[in-house]
């Protein structure tokens, strides 16, 4: 059985623990679900969301590696429905990597061969509207993932810049809008100290005048956009795509 594990340094101008620990273990069930665990907490990796991943994997066999040291979206069904992204941002070069039903710890779990291996300049990540569902995830453990997710990337690709759009306060969870608010400020608060890092409020657009979620821009689930919702996204997201696309090619050149 492969034992992967490793305790983080100091994240640069971040404030984490002093010693992190990454430590990934599968282990299997009687349910055969992959476990795996981070900072001493054991999480099960969803059989779907393996499923999922495994799908991206075989069509990237098929249709070859998109090109390399571009822009990737990473993280759960905001990132994977958003399948004109690439059309979008045209002429910039975008690689859509969600997949539905993602947790933090899937993201930070799969971050090899969805993210590393593409060597991206610019990341723009989605998590945590599914991990903030369930009472033993806390803000803080949401976010450290994220955080996890940044200095993993940073050790092999040191001039990857991020842009972290904000956990969107969705009206079907509307229990767990404080955490949400509690990851999001966390966030915003490490994107002001920290030069490659951005932070985007997906909140901005979804709540009208009177701070009520507009339910016209999700689907009948009242979960995920549906177009209008992503025209909106995109008009207020390219901008600064697009700046930090600038600054990321001018840093590598």
């Amino acid at each position: 059985m492969l034992v992967h594990s490793k305790c983080f340094s100091v994240l640069s101008k971040v404030l984490l623990p002093s010693c992190l620990l990454f430590f990934m273990l599968p282990l299997v069930g009687a349910s055969q679900t992959e476990k795996i665990v981070i900072d001493g907490k054991t999480l099960s990796i969803g059989p779907s969301n393996q499923k999922n991943v495994t799908k991206i994997l075989e069509k990237e066999a098929k249709q070859g590696l998109p090109a390399k040291e571009g822009i990737l979206f990473i993280g759960s069904s905001t990132i994977r429905l958003w399948r004109s992204v690439s059309k979008d941002m045209t002429p910039l070069p975008v690689i859509n990597r969600g997949f539905g039903g993602a947790r933090s710890w899937e993201v930070l779990h799969f971050i090899d061969d969805l993210a590393i291996k593409h060597k991206p300049k610019l990341i723009v990540y989605f998590c945590g509207t599914n991990d903030a569902v369930n009472k033993k995830n806390d803000a803080d453990f949401i976010y450290s993932n994220y955080l996890s997710f940044v200095q993993t990337i940073r050790e092999q690709l040191p001039d990857t810049r991020f842009i972290y759009l904000s956990v969107t306060k969705v009206p079907s969870r509307e229990k767990v809008w404080g955490k949400m608010d509690a990851i999001n400020q966390r966030a915003q608060a490490d994107a002001i100290k920290n030069d490659y890092m951005r932070y985007f409020d997906m909140n901005q657009f979804v709540f009208d005048e009177h701070d009520k979620p507009i339910t016209t821009l999700y689907r009948k689930d009242q979960l995920h956009l549906n177009r209008e919702g992503y025209a909106i996204l995109t008009k207020l997201l390219r901008p600064l795509v697009e700046e930090e696309w600038k600054r990321a090619c001018d840093e590598t050149r």
